[in-house]
């Protein structure tokens, strides 16, 4: 029973003494921000609000597709990485990213399409007038190429901390934020007028990418270990084909959108962005059945068989 209590009491301590590395790690897009709103202070009057507004407005897809589908990947690569695994594990992971990927891309599209419209119905009252709303959705804007950075880092924390490379993942954030404000004092002078709220956004996007290349690094050398070859640790990767379809669906879904907002230009906000999102989300479905994508098509029949009552076969 001693035995038990200090083994238990051996692998608790480990777990903590972990905890601050990894918190570090994963509060990288935060940080990021944070880094952002202190170089949009020297900008001028209403510059950190746009910001703010404009990250507050990026929540909902973070939340549901990179956060989700992060924390729904942690306990199976946990396990697989426990049991040693690593050739399932790799599949795992690469479904994770390309399941991001799937959702990411389409989300990010449509809300440069939509976002405009979006912060307009939400914001634009009162003392937020038509600059500020103007400011806030260029901000959105330049904050939407870092969306799908954001949401595969979540996949790709959960990896590398299922393999124990807590440090190097905080490691990634201090690269992120130090990219974030080096990049964003220098756009900061190259952009003038309303366009400098843009600065400090692209920065960020800049820094989360960067952080997803610098844990892609060390996935890699992670799982090369395991695997003892060169080239395993790529194998989580998604295929080129299937990066491809989405972004072609995802920009089918961002121009449907953007072209429905024009042809219902007039008819009430609300019901301009209901029809405009709801026509984006059909185009991005049927483009990628069109192109025969095996997640889209597996989600297809999964629903066909649901509707009539069935189980679905794999």
């Amino acid at each position: 029973m001693a035995t038990l209590r200090a083994r238990a009491a051996s692998l608790a301590w480990g777990c903590l003494r972990r905890v601050p590395a990894g918190l570090l790690g994963a509060s990288a897009p935060q940080l990021a921000m944070l880094a952002a709103m202190s170089l949009a202070s020297s900008l001028g009057r209403g510059q950190v609000a746009a910001l703010y507004y404009a990250e507050r407005l990026l929540e909902l897809p973070l939340g549901l597709v990179g956060v989700c589908l992060g924390m729904a990947s942690l306990p199976t690569l946990s396990r697989l990485a426990a049991v040693r695994d690593f050739s399932l594990f790799s599949v795992q992971l690469g479904t994770a990213l390309r399941l991001t990927l799937l959702l990411s891309l389409p989300a990010a599209a449509g809300l440069w399409a939509v976002g405009p419209r979006l912060v307009e119905g939400l914001l634009r009252h009162g003392a937020f007038g038509d600059s500020a709303a103007y400011e806030t959705a260029l901000a959105l804007r330049a904050y939407l190429p870092g969306l799908p950075a954001f949401a595969v880092n979540r996949s790709l924390l959960a990896a590398c901390n299922a393999l124990g490379e807590a440090r190097r993942t905080a490691a990634s954030a201090v690269w992120a934020v130090a990219a974030t404000l080096a990049v964003g004092a220098a756009l900061v002078h190259s952009l003038s007028g309303s366009l400098g709220v843009m600065a400090p956004a692209l920065a960020v996007s800049l820094g989360l990418w960067l952080q997803c290349g610098f844990l892609l690094y060390v996935l890699r050398s992670g799982l090369k270990r395991n695997f003892l070859h060169a080239s395993a640790g790529w194998t989580c990767l998604p295929a080129a084909g299937a990066v491809a379809r989405q972004l072609a669906a995802a920009a089918v879904t961002g121009l449907s959108a953007w072209q429905l907002l024009e042809m219902l230009r007039g008819r009430g906000v609300w019901l301009e962005l209901a029809l405009a999102i709801l026509g984006g989300a059909a185009s991005w479905l049927a483009c990628l059945l069109i192109m025969r994508d095996g997640d889209a098509l597996t989600a297809a029949r999964a629903m066909v068989y649901r509707l009539r009552g069935r189980p679905h076969k794999q």
